[in-house]
Order: C-alpha cells, then structure tokens, then sequence
C-alpha cells in the first residue's frame, strides 16, 4: 500500500457517503438549493450523486495520476459550488440537518482540490494497490456517515431544546420556493388544514439565489416565523417541513376570524 492509495482512498470516502446519501434519501425532504433546470430536484440530487459515486471508482480504479486528477477536479468544483450557495442549505449529504454552507464547507473541499492535485503533480510514492485504496475508501465512508449522523443528532437534539415560545403567535410569514421538493410537501399539507388557519399564513416566494431576510438568514427552505397580533415577528424561527407546520398548527384563531368565516 502506497501514501498515495491512502490519500485517494481518504479523499473519496465522503464522496462514497455524499453520493449515497444523496440516492437513497426522498426528494422531499431535500433542502436543494440548485433550480437550474438540468440540476434541480428531484432529479438534480440523484445526478449529483451518481457523479460523486462515479469519481470515486475513478479515484479507486484508475491509475494513481489520473486517479488524482478526477478527484481534484471533483474538489476544486465543489469548492466552487460551495461558495456559490454559502448561507444556503445544501443537501450535501442528504436529508441530514447541517448547518448552512460557510467557510468551512469551501475551505475543506478547496484543501481536497489542493491535497489530490499534489499527488497528481507528485506521482506514487510506492506501489499501488486497488484492494487498498477500496479498503481505505470503505472507512472513510464509515467514518464520513458517523460524523454526520452524530451532527445531525446534536442538531436534532438543539432544536428539541429550543425555548418553548411563550408569545401568542395570530400568522406565520413561510418561505418557500416554487421548484423545491420540500416546500411542495408543505404546501399539500396545508392545503388539507382548516381554511380558517389557512389564511393566516403569508407565502413569500424566494427566487434563484435571493438572500434571505436577517429573520431566516442562514437557515434552509422551508422555513418561517411567527408573528403577532401586529404582525412582527416573535421567537425564534422554524426550519423544515415538520417545525413549519407545528409553528402553523399552534397559531392562535382569533373569534373574530371565526365568526367572519360563519
């Protein structure tokens, strides 16, 4: 087994786990942020993932230069694509709960970009091994998937502690997009709610890219705030299917909106 093996196998391990996640996880529950019409969802995740899974065969069956090469390649556009969507959600390993994409998620892929191109400029330092690299890319894997199920659980875990709100909340303000997968599920859900409760939400469309506003900034879409009898916002914001349609279930009706419905 060669430096090399080791390191190839290293950087295409979370290419293996992001390419799976990105398979085996339902559209819907998505956060995707891309909308160009070849890459948005639903279909945009699987393609994505098919990519990364195809990148890291080449960086486990190709010969060491070449094997470098891709995964460089592979690196240096998701550094790209990374600081594109910064402040977005990205869906970067499924339906996992991560924060926005940040400097983190641009200096960690750039530094793959920069790792895989030295060993594509330096060449092997020993003699290569398929069977080790396959064995190495198998644990990188395996450690990728447990570092993200315990982020997602530590997530999970804050936003299950989170103050209860002590505020009446009379509207919901969602935003949403209309080619995202997620939203699309929310929206069928109130559909089916009383239209009573119905007509105290504010949509708010967001476009391609737009920046989200201070009250949501950082968060993913769906997402949404309540707000008061004066309409500003109170507590802190809801994120997701499941937390947007509690926050709309636990709005107050006023009687007058009942008995203007009569």
């Amino acid at each position: 087994m060669s430096v090399t093996d080791v390191v190839l196998g290293i950087l295409a391990g979370p290419m293996v786990a992001a390419g799976l996640a990105k398979l085996f996880s339902p559209a819907e529950k998505l956060q995707w942020p891309i909308r160009h019409p070849i890459l948005r969802a639903p279909h945009g995740p699987k393609l994505v993932g098919v990519a990364e899974l195809t990148v890291a065969a080449i960086a486990n069956l190709a010969s060491e230069k070449w094997a470098a090469v891709a995964v460089a390649v592979a690196y240096a556009s998701l550094a790209v694509v990374a600081f594109w969507l910064r402040g977005q959600k990205c869906a970067c390993f499924g339906a996992a709960r991560l924060a926005a994409v940040g400097r983190t998620h641009v200096s960690l892929n750039a530094v793959g970009a920069v790792v895989a191109t030295m060993v594509a400029v330096a060449g092997g330092a020993g003699p290569s091994s398929v069977a080790a690299r396959l064995g190495v890319t198998a644990g990188a894997a395996v450690v990728t998937f447990g570092l993200i199920l315990l982020l997602d659980r530590r997530r999970e875990t804050a936003e299950t502690a989170m103050r209860p709100c002590d505020e009446r909340i009379y509207g919901v303000r969602m935003y949403g997009a209309d080619d995202c997968p997620a939203c699309q599920a929310l929206k069928e859900l109130i559909a089916k709610m009383d239209p009573i409760r119905h007509r105290t939400i504010e949509m708010v469309t967001v476009a391609m890219r737009e920046k989200l506003p201070a009250e949501v900034e950082g968060l993913g879409i769906p997402c949404a705030v309540g707000l008061d009898a004066e309409g500003k916002v109170v507590c802190a914001p809801a994120e997701g299917i499941g937390a947007v349609k509690r926050l709309i279930e636990s709005v107050t009706i006023s009687a007058t909106a009942v008995a203007s419905d009569g």
